[in-house]
């Protein structure tokens, strides 16, 4: 009886140790937006996305289609909290960005110690491209708006960036750049 039990405690141990990563939590922030109250809702497998911020510069960029410095000619707000952005890229590290770059950003909820994304800036920009799945159409089907930057993307201005950078170019995670 003694190795029954043991073995249904394994077996609860495993099951858990399975299905615990899969869990999300949703965190909603509130947060003060040019003289408005805005609400940022950060999503998604908590655990795969504190994993994730552990992973080097280069592993990271893996997860994002399009990496490269850009000068921004142009931020429009589109909303209250998102600015369009088109892009000049410069140096691409990760994807084909060539010409001018469109770009939304959902800049109330970037990190609060990042500078406001203006024209004339100059950026390093993880982009993704945003997706809509439509499940209630028959067929389901998805649908894109195109690129954005991410709000919990490395994305920051290249002053604040040249570490990141060189570890790009040397397509490594080792600490071998010094900032």
């Amino acid at each position: 009886m003694v190795t029954v039990e043991r073995w249904r405690l394994l077996t609860l141990f495993l099951a858990a140790v399975c299905v615990v990563p899969s869990l999300s939590a949703v965190i909603v922030e509130e947060r003060e937006y040019h003289g408005k109250r805005v609400t940022c809702v950060h999503g998604g497998a908590w655990i795969a996305q504190r994993a994730q911020r552990a992973q080097g510069v280069y592993t990271r960029s893996l997860g994002y289609e399009q990496v490269f410095t850009g000068t921004v000619q142009s931020a429009v707000e589109i909303t209250d909290t998102d600015k369009r952005l088109e892009i000049t890229p410069g140096e691409v590290f990760r994807g084909d960005a060539s010409g001018k770059v469109t770009a939304t950003v959902n800049q109330a909820c970037l990190p609060q110690n990042l500078p406001e994304i203006k024209a004339g800036d100059e950026w390093l920009f993880y982009l993704i491209t945003q997706r809509h799945l439509h499940p209630e159409a028959n067929p389901p089907y998805i649908t894109s708006d195109g690129l954005i930057v991410g709000f919990d993307s490395p994305s920051k201005p290249v002053s604040q960036a040249h570490n990141d950078m060189c570890l790009l170019r040397h397509h490594s995670d080792s600490r071998g750049c010094v900032e």
